[in-house]
């Protein structure tokens, strides 16, 4: 099995993470800049390790030399998804990569980066792209409908009702912590018979 990074542990990193489980991976791990966001992988079982990256570290170098020394990973990633979009993220994602690895870009950030690109390609990383919804959608259902895909409701960490929820939900969702120091992944709507996302 693969070893796998996952930046960034928003809620499409969270559930990049639970489905690379489902796939024979040998590790999964996951970094982000909140602390809880990383526990929260570990807790639902989607992630083996995670990674903070200090406060003083800037650069993808210095970030992905962290992560792999504390990670025990000094060779490297088989394969590392970047689910931020952020240019220092990918930077790093490439850092991270082993070689002859692969990075597979699934955040959506600026359209425009400063890249690292003489060390992927002295390294033989492939850098990959892919819209993050493009044929996934049978997938998805089908896991969902397995039962394979374990604690995945708990993505959904804050719910309101009816139209006069809205506000409040589009404050939260705006947050990384609520005011009972709970985290926020995902928050939805309840109108109805139907649920609205927020993000």
């Amino acid at each position: 099995g693969a070893n796998v990074l996952v930046i960034g542990a928003g809620a499409v990193g969270l559930l990049v993470a639970a489905v690379t489980n489902l796939t024979g991976t040998s590790k999964v791990c996951i970094t982000d800049i909140i602390l809880e966001r990383v526990d929260f992988a570990i807790a639902n079982g989607w992630a083996t390790k995670g990674y903070v990256a200090p406060p003083g570290l800037t650069t993808g170098l210095e970030i992905a030399t962290d992560l792999k020394a504390k990670l025990n990973m000094l060779n490297g990633y088989d394969v590392v998804y970047d689910c931020t979009g952020m240019e220092v993220c990918v930077q790093t994602g490439i850092y991270a990569a082993r070689s002859g690895g692969a990075l597979m870009l699934i955040g959506m950030g600026s359209p425009v980066m400063t890249l690292p690109i003489s060390a992927a390609a002295l390294r033989e990383v492939d850098i990959l792209g892919g819209f993050r919804y493009a044929n996934t959608y049978q997938l998805g259902v089908e896991l969902l409908a397995s039962g394979k895909l374990q604690n995945v409701e708990k993505l959904v960490t804050h719910s309101f009702r009816g139209m006069e929820g809205i506000q409040t939900a589009f404050r939260t969702a705006a947050q990384r912590m609520d005011e009972n120091g709970q985290l926020i992944v995902k928050v939805e709507i309840e109108t109805g018979s139907d649920s609205v996302e927020v993000e």
